[in-house]
């Protein structure tokens, strides 16, 4: 007995859904543009963010263009520029000043001590005439009142390679600096010895262990300071280390131990001059 099911005809579509067919086909496109536009400009922005936390070191020779200077993270100056941009953007823990290695001079580049301490080690060189230059440390950014806790220390040996004896210089002489202690009037910051909490008996030693810091020279510059006399062919070093003093008191305020948002940004400069008397 025949079925009484009737058999589907062919899919026919009518000119409506022809014509929304037609211009889904052409939003899909469009939208995903739209969207991979969006990531790029995330992605970019993202850059821009992570930028907040490089160093910068720059030259140059507002006197005179025969004074040359020239930057590398290495001692051989095999890439020299005249600008170091290290692109760091790192969340640091505190730590105790005696938490720090004995080496953070010895290696050129950045380094991150196991998020404890940032260090950059980088060298300049006399490309041109014998010269003199001053080198500033300045302070781009400090938010949340990071800058009460944060330490900075220099190392620096500016004969480090003499052209004329082709003897290096590998020197470890260093100062720290900080902040001015909070509501004393200028006093400099006291950091406590290894492994006791109060001031040694002797304030001699304390002086002796490096243990009292330099004073930021401003709120806007670390430090500021001049080689009067750098001969051509020479080479000199620099290293610089930021760490967040457990022992300041500052240090443990809510915003500043939460990391959330706390940045401090360096920049240094250095600019080649005749040269200067020793006097």
């Amino acid at each position: 007995m025949p079925s009484d099911k009737k058999v589907n005809s062919p899919l026919r579509r009518t000119a409506a859904e022809i014509k929304n067919y037609r211009r889904f086909k052409r939003i899909i496109p469009a939208a995903i543009g739209l969207l991979a536009a969006f990531l790029a400009i995330v992605y970019v922005i993202a850059l821009i963010f992570d930028d907040l936390g490089s160093f910068t070191i720059s030259v140059s020779s507002p006197s005179d263009a025969k004074y040359s200077l020239s930057l590398d993270v290495s001692d051989t100056i095999g890439d020299p520029t005249s600008k170091l941009n290290f692109r760091t953007s790192a969340k640091i823990q505190n730590i105790s000043r005696w938490d720090l290695p004995k080496d953070l001079n010895d290696n050129g580049g950045v380094e991150y001590g196991e998020l404890m301490y940032i260090k950059y080690t980088f060298f300049l060189k006399n490309n041109g005439e014998e010269c003199s230059y001053k080198f500033k440390l300045n302070i781009l950014k400090q938010t949340k009142g990071v800058e009460e806790a944060v330490r900075v220390r220099v190392y620096y040996t500016p004969d480090y390679y003499n052209p004329e004896t082709g003897d290096y210089n590998y020197g470890n002489d260093y100062l720290d600096y900080a902040k001015p202690q909070y509501g004393k009037g200028g006093l400099p910051e006291r950091d406590p010895d290894e492994d006791q909490d109060d001031d040694p008996d002797e304030p001699d030693l304390y002086e002796q262990r490096r243990l009292i810091m330099n004073n930021f020279e401003s709120d806007a510059t670390v430090m500021t300071k001049w080689c009067n006399r750098f001969a051509a062919g020479g080479i000199a070093k620099f290293t610089v280390v930021l760490w967040l003093e457990g022992s300041d008191p500052q240090c443990h305020e809510s915003y500043i131990a939460a990391g959330d948002g706390c940045e401090f940004k360096l920049a240094m400069s250095v600019e080649a001059y005749a040269p200067r008397d020793d006097s």
